[in-house]
């Protein structure tokens, strides 16, 4: 009986692989990280692989947010999006956008005043061909608040 408790216990926490692009190249950047919203920081994968541009997680059960840019030298642009991840005991996973916005990177890159989490993302942008290293990150808001701060920071940004 106890033996038979500890494997339901093992099966219910097992760890799920989850990949996420990361990548600088001559002409586009992808970069997308998970933040965790019980810890209040970014995690760091659990392992990367440079040639597939990809950064992969071990995570357990539970919500995630995902922020992700895409820069393309052929726009004058960025693509900025957070989006939640949910992670089912099953190992289903479901995402759901929750902000994007179309950006000037170089804008935000030399703003004082953007949001702590926003410049901390960035600061962790791969290297020209690498994928991106996180770095020992905390942050006290929770993430109710850091979101509402970033949709506050890009509605006065674009007005």
């Amino acid at each position: 009986m106890v033996i038979e408790e500890s494997k339901n216990k093992i099966q219910k926490n097992k760890l799920i692989e989850y990949a996420v692009e990361s990548f600088h190249s001559t002409s586009t950047i992808h970069h997308e990280l998970l933040f965790s919203l019980a810890k209040r920081r970014f995690i760091k994968p659990a392992y990367g692989n440079k040639d597939a541009g990809k950064l992969v997680y071990k995570l357990l059960p539970g919500t995630y947010a995902k922020f992700g840019l895409f820069v393309s030298t052929e726009q004058n642009y960025a693509h900025f999006v957070i989006m939640l991840i949910r992670i089912n005991s099953n190992g289903n996973i479901e995402s759901k956008g929750l902000f994007e916005a179309k950006v000037n990177l170089q804008q935000i890159l030399n703003d004082l005043d953007a949001p702590q989490v926003l410049q901390k993302f960035l600061e962790m942008m791969p290297d020209f061909n690498s994928t991106a290293i996180v770095i020992e990150n905390n942050f006290t808001e929770d993430f109710q608040t850091i979101l509402e701060s970033i949709k506050k920071y890009f509605d006065r940004s674009a007005s």
